[in-house]
């Protein structure tokens, strides 16, 4: 089968703000194209330190025709490490116009509630494959099975989420965003 072509609309610029990763580097300073907090700065009464954690998120800005808008992609393991990022990153999601999730695994889903809360509810579109809902579990080397939090589909319901369940491609943002949908396993260390 062919591949459909996809068009998307140009856009001026594209910043991406990391809001948690597994990795953080304390004494790494600013540039021309990364901004970092400053070791000791304070906001809010709080110390600037942003915090890492197994997981991730990103906040995905798009600028076109004079227009602001963005896509939160993932969110995080911890209930709260990602909203801490936003609040020491000095970090607005009042353009957040949609929500992506990458796929259902509990590092990149935790702070899903916390944010939509934060939002507000809004009726964003939140693109997901709907595997995402599935239980989880991890099978540990002595054969112990840990059952793993999914994603629940109620709570996000709830906060007002307008739920895109797809295997397929999804243009977000006035066709200015491609989410690709599922990308097949192709190798045997990818058995799910």
């Amino acid at each position: 089968m062919q591949p459909k072509n996809i068009r998307l609309k140009q856009v001026d610029s594209v910043e991406i703000t990391i809001l948690m990763d597994n990795y953080v580097d304390l004494l790494m300073t600013s540039s021309e194209v990364s901004k970092q907090p400053r070791l000791g700065d304070t906001v809010g009464g709080r110390q600037s330190r942003i915090i890492a954690e197994h997981g991730f998120c990103a906040l995905a800005t798009v600028i076109a025709d004079g227009q602001q808008e963005s896509i939160l992609f993932d969110a995080g393991l911890s209930p709260d490490g990602v909203l801490r990022n936003i609040d020491v990153l000095e970090t607005s999601l009042a353009d957040v116009r949609a929500i992506v999730l990458s796929h259902g695994h509990a590092d990149h889903t935790g702070a899903l509630v916390g944010l939509l809360q934060r939002l507000g509810k809004r009726d964003l579109p939140f693109v997901v494959h709907p595997d995402a809902f599935l239980e989880r579990k991890i099978v540990l080397p002595n054969g112990r099975e840990v059952k793993l939090p999914p994603v629940d589909r109620g709570a996000l319901l709830q906060e007002g989420v307008q739920l895109v369940e797809s295997k397929g491609p999804s243009l977000l943002l006035n066709e200015r965003v491609l989410v690709t949908g599922q990308v097949a396993r192709t190798t045997d260390f990818e058995k799910g």
